[in-house]
């Protein structure tokens, strides 16, 4: 008997597949064909719900960064100081196992520049503002001492997501040295006393 599934279930399904897809075969590499074997589904089923490949790789990555800023939201909630909440987000904003990481992996390499620059879209778009509150939150506080919430977070989150891009396949020699410059012009950016984010430096290793 055919079992049928609301349109939010289907869709995450599809999602799924195609992120399993994408990670394992790469975005250019994965046909549709290839997405309505894996789920067993037809064609007009996933032309209804998606336009296009892209438009599942776009509800694909959007769908990765609400759960990457559910858990971040979560973990800056529990913290008392700016200090700790920007430690908090730092541990929490990565995908670490599974397909997700896989995906995420994919979109760092050289070949596929339209996943890794619709990667970069949405980190403009949801992460900087949320850090950037925290930012400014920690300036009210007294906590934190610039003039320009936006533009650090902005300058912060640009850089890290550039210098220490796995594409860059720095050695470890290399990913200390740029840690420990990050971690100074971070701490300085912000405005806190030297050392104040030395954990970073560790994490970032």
């Amino acid at each position: 008997m055919r079992v049928v599934k609301d349109a939010d279930e289907r869709k995450k399904e599809i999602l799924v597949a195609a992120g399993e897809l994408f990670s394992a075969k790469g975005y250019d590499e994965t046909s549709t064909n290839d997405i309505l074997e894996k789920t067993g589904i037809a064609r007009g089923t996933l032309y209804y719900h998606f336009k296009s490949k892209e438009e599942i790789l776009d509800s694909l990555l959007e769908m990765i960064m609400e759960g990457m800023m559910q858990k971040a939201e979560a973990a800056v909630s529990s913290k008392k100081t700016t200090l700790d909440k920007i430690m908090a987000l730092m541990s929490v904003m990565k995908v670490d196992s599974g397909s997700e990481k896989g995906l995420v992996d994919e979109a760092n390499k050289p070949h596929n520049a339209l996943m890794h620059q619709k990667m970069q879209d949405i980190l403009l778009k949801r992460v900087i503002p949320f850090v950037a509150g925290i930012i400014r939150d920690g300036v009210e506080a007294g906590e934190l001492d610039t003039d320009h919430p936006e533009e650090t977070a902005e300058m912060l989150l640009l850089y890290s997501s550039i210098v220490f891009d796995d594409r860059n396949e720095l050695s470890e020699k290399e990913t200390k040295k740029k840690a420990a410059g990050f971690v100074y012009n971070m701490e300085r950016l912000l405005g806190v006393p030297s050392g104040s984010f030395s954990r970073v430096a560790k994490k970032i290793r």
